[in-house]
This record gives structure tokens, sequence and C-alpha cells, in this order.
């Protein structure tokens, strides 16, 4: 997420008129880590997908999924037409791009793509050149979204959504957009934080709920067509039954989640909104007999108490005590206690389940913080914050009347196994304060020692 507003301290007053939005930003990166020069984007979801800026989306995550079970394998022969061969082989890449937007109405799920293209002042060329995508989705023509102050800024990755929202934009006032997009078939949940990850045997689920009470639900990717995915619906992840006034145009689709529906519920039936109900959630029978934290520390009252773990990061594979399990973080946001606790304070757990359903949680580890930005972290003289004084840039936190050096908002975003070293370690990527990004190389021995309690 990129934004037209922060929290660093001091804040920055708006010009008046001045709406308060989040955008989709995208970066390569380097082995390094690093910011490829010419090879990032921030893009306005809102306007491009609904017309206006609602402040719809605020959060983006992008996953990468397998549409496609099988391909067919020709073997050609030009001088024997009986050599030819056709060959089903099971298909074991990742070929598509979705996206997960999340905001005040819930979580969307759409498909997209993403290519590298020259600078902007090459880029006419390029795009007159006409170039197909080489992605699974076919169907409609979409549009790349446009390379303007109005849609995008920056250069270097073309980005095109592959969901069709111009019969919304014709026939919905700007302020019911976002709800007409969610009731079309491509909102999949009113919360946010959820997680994607393969079990064992390769089936995608959704994390719903990490611990406390893990939950899940089964996600189907795969296109009603085994050679082609489309969208069909314009949403690309419709259910077949909520999709009010669509425009169905034939062409395969992905309905990732086909026995969902929507009804209400209590704790929305005042603002007219309906639940997505998910019947086939699979809960981990452990419950309240989950393993307890690896280790104690002090812990404040839950901002939330029936909310107190949720999701963070994405979910990888990891081995713990030489057996394969699946690794995440969760974070929780503490209860202000004057002069004890402070506001919203966000501690951090690593977690670890069995990677087969019903995805029994094995480890958890105690409680801990992210830590500022420091002077020897690699670009700190880059980022403008570095200038802002020391007391400001790295004010602590008080948990039960300590002190901690770490920032009030520390939310962990990403999780990803290292490449090179052995694979020895794991990279976390997180958000401090809504101000800034940082990331961490942390060895996975210090993950189990966390997870464990202590070293082995």
């Amino acid at each position: 997420r990129s934004s037209n507003l922060h929290s660093c301290k001091p804040k920055f007053k708006f010009h008046y008129g001045t709406l308060a939005n989040d955008f989709l930003g995208l970066s390569l990166l380097d082995d390094q880590l690093r910011r490829i020069d010419g090879s990032d984007v921030a893009i306005n979801v809102d306007k491009w997908l609904l017309g206006n800026m609602t402040a719809i989306f605020h959060d983006f995550q992008i996953v990468p999924a397998r549409t496609r079970n099988k391909t067919n394998s020709n073997t050609n022969s030009t001088t024997n037409t009986n050599s030819n061969t056709d060959k089903t082989i099971e298909n074991t890449k990742k070929d598509q791009l979705f996206i997960f937007p999340s905001g005040h109405i819930g979580t969307f799920g759409m498909p997209i793509d993403i290519r590298r293209v020259p600078p902007r002042a090459e880029y006419t060329s390029f795009a007159t050149a006409d170039i197909p995508w080489n992605t699974p989705m076919k169907g409609q023509n979409y549009k790349s979204v446009p390379f303007s102050h109005e849609y995008m800024y920056g250069h270097g990755l073309e980005v095109r959504f592959l969901i069709d929202t111009q019969w919304i934009r014709e026939n919905r006032q700007p302020h019911s957009r976002g709800d007409a997009l969610f009731n079309r078939g491509t909102g999949i949940d009113r919360g946010k934080n959820f997680h994607f990850f393969e079990s064992r045997a390769g089936d995608m689920y959704m994390e719903m709920w990490p611990h406390g009470s893990h939950r899940t639900v089964p996600v189907n990717f795969i296109a009603d067509d085994a050679t082609s995915a489309g969208t069909g619906t314009g949403t690309g992840t419709g259910t077949g039954t909520n999709d009010n006034d669509n425009d169905n145009n034939n062409t395969p689709q992905v309905v990732m989640f086909p026995n969902k529906y929507m009804d209400y519920l209590f704790k929305h039936k005042q603002r007219g909104r309906k639940d997505v109900i998910h019947p086939n959630v699979i809960e981990a029978p452990s419950g309240k007999n989950e393993p307890k934290p690896s280790f104690k520390n002090k812990v404040p009252k839950h901002e939330r108490p029936y909310k107190r773990f949720r999701g963070t990061s994405q979910i990888i594979d990891f081995v713990l005590q030489g057996k394969d399990v699946k690794l995440g973080i969760s974070h929780t946001v503490a209860e202000e206690q004057v002069n004890i606790t402070d506001k919203r304070a966000y501690l951090s757990q690593f977690y670890a389940f069995d990677p087969d359903p019903p995805f029994q949680i094995v480890a958890i580890s105690g409680h801990f913080c992210f830590n500022h930005m420091s002077e020897h972290d690699v670009g700190y003289d880059a980022q403008w914050v570095s200038e802002r004084p020391l007391s400001n840039r790295t004010a602590p936190i008080m948990i039960l009347r300590d002190s901690y050096r770490c920032p009030i908002i520390t939310f962990a975003a990403g999780l990803s196994e290292m490449i090179g070293f052995n694979d020895k370690n794991v990279i976390i990527t997180y958000g401090v304060n809504d101000c800034y990004s940082r990331s961490l190389i942390v060895p996975k021995k210090k993950v189990e020692m966390l997870l464990l309690g202590r070293s082995e």
C-alpha cells in the first residue's frame, strides 16, 4: 500500500479538498532487496475500477496460483503424422496472479496481470506493437491501466485488472459502487488479513484465522477449462449464485469459492450489507487446547479480546524439529491503559501448523515487537525519515509500564524464504507506523528458537 497520507510525526496538513487515498504500490527488487530503478508504479485502483476516489481499497495482496491442472504436450513430426502423440502432463507451475484488495467493505479477489515494459519514453512504440500477454486468462479485451496522473504514477511496469466494471460505473452512484463490486462475485469476506497457502498435497487454502481457533477454507483457482482460463462473469471470482446483472460472455472462469453465499448476519443488518458465508470452513480441533506460547512475557489487555490473534504475513514452508510445517506471523493490538500501556501497540508472534488438513497448530512463540529503522540499515540515508531527530525516530512504546524500543505499529506483511546462503534464512518485511517499510534477514534457527522457547 502506498498512501497520500502518513502517521510520521510531525504530521502534515491536507490542503482543502484533498481526499485521503491508498494506492497499489508495485516495485521490482534485486537479489539484495533494493528497488530496481525504473520499475515501480503507484495505481489509483479506486479511480480505475470504480471511476471515482471513494477510498474503497486500502491494503493489497498479490498471490500466484495455478489455474490449469493439466497441459497438453504435442510431439511434432514433419515426416510421419502417426508419430504425433497427445500427452497430458501435470501442470505444477503457478501461471496467474490474483490480487486481493481489502478495505472497510471487506476483502475482494480478482485476477491481475503485471509485466515489465520499457521506460515511459520508449513505451509508446512498445504499446503500438500490441504484444500479447503471456498469461492464461483469455476472453475480453481487458485494458491496461494508462500511464497518467489520473490513474498511475511511475513507469516500467504494465498492469491490467482482469475484471469488467463498466456496468457498475454506468449504473451505480459513486457511493454504492464498492458494494456493487463486492456483491457481484468479487467479495470473498467482510474481514481482512487472509492468507493463501498450499497443503502438502498441493491444494490451495485461505487461512481465515491464525490461531486461538485456526480456521481455513479451500480455494479453487483452477479454471473450468483445462487449457485456458478466463473470467466468465467479468469478475474472475464468480459464484454462480450471487452475481446479479452479470454480462456472462461464456468464456471459462475461475470460481474461487464455489460454495460461498451471502446472507444477513445481525452485526451487518444495520448497514444493509450481507455477510459472506463459507459453509466448508475447516477448523483445527485443538481450539483452546492449542500449544501454549513457547516463552512467557508481559502481555497487555487486547483491544478486541474476541479478535486478539489476527493474521499478518504470508505463510511459508518451514522445518521444525525435523518435521515439515507451515510458518506464519500473527499480531495483536493492545488496549490503552493510561500510564500503563500505549494505545494500539502492536505485538507479533510466530506460529506453525501441520501442512495437512485440518492444519493443527503445533507451536506458537511468545510475543515480540519489531524495531525501528537503524543507522546501520542498507539504504538508511536514502530514507527521508532518517533526517528526523533520533528521539522522534525511535520513540519507544510502553507495555505494562515497561518501555520497549519499538514503534507503536509494526505490521509484518511479508514473509518469504531467502534464496541462497544454503537456504538458512527467511526475509521479513514490515511497515512501521504507516510511515515507512523495513526488511529483515532472520536465520531460520532464530525462528525455530522462538517457536520452541529454547535453542537446540
